[in-house]
């Protein structure tokens, strides 16, 4: 259940039935993580060719935004590198590998 004033975001993709698995393979597994740096899904909606995921939203900015917003130290990218590391190391002993990892899909605060 959401709370009130939660920030959430819709994921939208182009829905058949020949993909309609792999999106709520991919629901059920955002909603079955529980880690910080992962949004949590919340609702799946399939409508005519549009499949729309429900998802907590991640406070922060892309990461090719913050990258062309600013130059950023050494010491900075080493942070930004071990966070990334970490996050997919928990998903990958959880059996999960992100197959969609760029710049677009990561959030930096």
């Amino acid at each position: 259940m959401t709370q009130p004033h939660e920030d959430l975001i819709v994921k939208v993709a182009a829905y058949t039935h020949e993909n309609q698995k792999s999106l709520q393979n991919e629901f059920d597994l955002l909603q079955k993580i529980d880690y910080e740096r992962v949004p949590k899904s919340l609702a799946i909606y399939f409508e005519h060719d549009k499949c729309y995921i429900v998802m907590r939203r991640i406070i922060g900015q892309t990461l090719d935004n913050f990258l062309k917003s600013q130059t950023i130290h050494i010491s900075e990218v080493k942070y930004l590198l071990v966070q990334l590391l970490d996050t997919c190391e928990y998903l990958h002993e959880l059996g999960i590998c992100h197959r969609d990892l760029k710049p677009d899909n990561i959030i930096v605060d």
